[in-house]
């Protein structure tokens, strides 16, 4: 439930930024942007642009054909903005989970890991030291921040945005003990 009020939380918040730069900044859809910085220090860059439909009409064989083109605009689109945030965002952070498990794996001597996309892991005799010293630790200290406060500071002043959603009821520290935490 609370991760679900949190991405709806997301999508309004990218869709009054887009409306905002839209309004208020001039050039390029990337000069609106919206940025964010992971917990340890990334920076995210997410723009949607908007698109305007050409119709292109040519002869070819002996009969007129028409082309549908997307021209991109320099205007972000709110409706994509909105829909990628939440994913992006959620990405983002998973990707900073890992990095941050990563370097606590190398200050413990662990040096071989497997990467696809947002999956990670280590050989299986190096599994329960790396997930109970690194990867709960890690997770532990990236959300004891709040990042969701974290990225709302990071908008531009005066967006028209819904009050942040409440916390859950997740006890960060049990997540040390909690044996099915992460597959």
């Amino acid at each position: 439930v609370k991760g679900k009020q949190a991405m709806q939380w997301l999508s309004n918040a990218a869709r009054e930024h887009s409306k905002w730069a839209n309004a208020n900044l001039q050039g390029t859809a990337y000069d609106k942007r919206m940025h964010w910085f992971t917990p340890d220090g990334f920076e995210v860059i997410h723009y949607r642009i908007d698109q305007k439909k050409k119709r292109i009409w040519t002869y070819l064989d002996g009969t007129t054909r028409t082309m549908q083109l997307n021209a991109d605009t320099d205007r972000l689109s709110s409706q994509d903005m909105a829909l990628a945030v939440a994913p992006n965002f959620v990405h983002s952070m998973d990707a900073c989970l890992m990095r941050m498990s990563m370097i606590k794996g190398l200050d413990r001597g662990i040096t071989s890991y497997g990467m696809v996309h947002d999956s990670f892991g280590v050989h299986a005799n190096k599994m329960g030291r790396f997930l109970s010293e690194c990867v709960k630790p890690a997770f532990i200290e990236m959300y004891q921040r709040d990042v969701l406060e974290e990225f709302r500071s990071q908008l531009p002043d005066g967006l028209d945005l819904p009050p942040l959603p409440t916390k859950g009821s997740l006890v960060l520290e049990d997540v040390q003990n909690s044996e099915f935490f992460f597959s």
